[in-house]
């Protein structure tokens, strides 16, 4: 609408009216949450995608059991353990 500020002008009003929350924030630290989960998950597509194995193994807890359907061939499973 004519005369009503634009988007980011309104931001910035609403951050001096308000204050910037800190990082202990419970929505902040949902979002760094959601943020590193989704990396992590794009990881196991990337890594095993481009035979990264190791690196692949890697995102996994030390004694991990991980199954694959369909079998790729690469290996035999489940694998079980980062050392497999």
């Amino acid at each position: 609408m004519v005369g009503e500020p634009l988007l980011g002008d309104r931001c910035q009003q609403q951050n001096q009216l308000q204050e910037v929350p800190a990082m202990s924030d419970p929505l902040i630290n949902e979002a760094i949450d959601r943020l590193l989960i989704r990396e992590l998950i794009d990881s196991y597509g990337t890594l095993y995608d481009d035979g990264r194995l190791d690196e692949f193994a890697s995102l996994f807890a030390s004694d991990a059991q991980i199954t694959i359907d369909p079998d790729p061939g690469y290996f035999e499973l489940p694998l079980v353990g980062r050392d497999t």
